[in-house]
């Protein structure tokens, strides 16, 4: 299966996972009501991509790894919810509709993001289906509260940014190590995790997750300079407007690719270990750096 089929297959599946494990809402505009507004039918669902293609190099049941990244897909859409607030970077637009502080209210948006933030734990906790091992569910609870803290600690930096600190280039790749590393090396500790990988394979998809994720970054900045706005399905042109740090001020637009280009080699190269169970990942960092959306 090559890798737009593989991800358009679990772009839908992880759709039917959420509308089963995301609760109802009682009230049009209450917390459940919001976060099933900010996460169904919407995104790329690549962390619930990674989940599934990581857990795949040790013959995971694609159930398991599916429902574990819907998880993870949770806990982005949270952050999403947050990040678009007026506070923060006061975004009006995600994935080619309103976002939830625009759609629903500010403190409406907030509520639903603490929802989608908390939620994930309590079908980690209690969902057979992902594990029957109660040890094998609490190791990916662990990961997943280590990875929002780093999340957090990510995103308070990259806000700060905006005053001036954090623009060496250190600081830079720190920031999205934390802000959004954090979440993709989730997504393949999951993975490794659910399949019971030893030390090296850990080490290895630890090795690929870094350049993985600066290389996503990387693109996600030239976009935000030179991205085509109906395609993104976000607002576009604001990082430069704010002072944010990222790559583009560092290294142009021209340096920014040659850089994405160099993650994107380095990522596949920490694959070397994995035979042909780990093309969907190779394949997906031949398609990152060009990436429209």
């Amino acid at each position: 299966m090559s890798f737009s089929q593989e991800i358009s297959r679990i772009t839908a599946d992880v759709e039917k996972v959420l509308e089963e494990m995301l609760p109802k809402g009682r009230w049009d505009d209450d917390p459940s009501s919001v976060g099933r507004y900010s996460s169904l039918n919407k995104g790329k669902r690549l962390r619930p991509f990674l989940t599934v293609q990581s857990a795949g190099l040790f013959d995971t049941p694609y159930e398991q790894s599916l429902r574990a990244g819907t998880c993870i897909e949770m806990l982005h859409n949270f952050s999403l919810i947050h990040d678009d607030l007026p506070c923060i970077d006061n975004d009006k637009l995600r994935n080619g509709r309103p976002s939830a502080w625009a759609q629903y209210g500010y403190w409406q948006a907030v509520l639903g993001g603490d929802g989608l933030l908390n939620w994930p734990y309590h079908v980690l906790a209690t969902d057979e289906k992902i594990s029957a091992d109660p040890a094998v569910r609490l190791e990916l609870i662990r990961i997943l509260s280590e990875a929002s803290h780093g999340m957090l600690l990510g995103e308070y930096m990259d806000t700060e940014s905006e005053t001036g600190r954090f623009h060496a280039i250190s600081d830079i790749d720190e920031i999205q190590i934390l802000k959004t590393g954090q979440i993709f090396l989730a997504c393949t500790m999951f993975g490794a995790t659910l399949g019971h990988a030893d030390e090296a394979s850990r080490a290895a998809l630890q090795k690929f997750t870094q350049p993985m994720g600066l290389c996503f970054q990387v693109t996600d900045d030239i976009l935000d300079a030179i991205g085509d706005e109906e395609k993104v399905g976000k607002t576009l042109r604001k990082d430069a407007a704010c002072n944010k740090a990222n790559y583009i001020l560092l290294y142009g637009v021209d340096g920014a690719r040659k850089k994405a280009a160099e993650f994107a080699t380095e990522a596949k190269d920490a694959l070397s270990i994995f035979d042909h169970r780990a093309d969907g990942l190779r394949e997906l960092m031949d398609y990152m750096p060009t990436r429209e959306s």
